[in-house]
This record gives structure tokens, sequence and C-alpha cells, in this order.
């Protein structure tokens, strides 16, 4: 278990927030867009009034800049809590796997 003295601070950062869908309310938009989206490909496909996967990657991109500038000297653990896909290109940007 964790005690609350171990913890040195919290964050919230919209960088490592979940990736935009767009505008989700019309059923044979979303249809039409999933299609198109097999031609591009699930990373590079932006949806419309949304983000592409490679959108987010570049937005998690910069917050692993800061979160090691930040921390570079220390002696420390994080734990980043974040949803599906941004927590996925997280560890694809940390480790450098490929797409």
């Amino acid at each position: 278990s964790l005690d609350a003295t171990q913890i040195l601070g919290i964050r919230e950062d919209p960088r490592i927030a979940e990736q935009q869908f767009g505008n989700l309310q019309d059923l044979p938009s979303i249809r039409r867009n999933k299609i198109e989206r097999r031609k591009y490909g699930r990373f590079f496909y932006r949806f419309p009034n949304g983000e592409a996967g490679l959108d987010v990657y570049s937005r998690v991109s910069s917050f692993i800049g800061t979160l090691r500038r930040d921390h570079l000297e220390e002696d420390s653990t994080v734990a980043i809590v974040t949803h599906g896909l941004a927590l996925r290109l997280f560890l694809m940007r940390w480790f450098q796997w490929s797409v």
C-alpha cells in the first residue's frame, strides 16, 4: 500500500487525455467515417471535428518531454493514469515501438 506521506504531488495534464472522436450524434455519418478510416488506417485517420491517433501520439510525446524534464534528477516513482489509446501510445512512445 501507499502511504499518503509518500505522495509528493498530483497533476492533471490534458495532453494524456483520450482521443477525441468528434460529434458522434449522426449514426450514418459514423458508419461512413469508419469505412473511410479503414482506407487510411486507425492511426492516421482523423474523425471530423476529432483527432487521429497521430494527434494523440504528438500530445503524449510532448507530455513525455515534460515528464523527463521535471523528473530528470529525482529518484521517484511516477504513476500515470489515463485511458486506452492514450496509454497504449504512451507506452509505444516510451519504449520506442513502431506503429
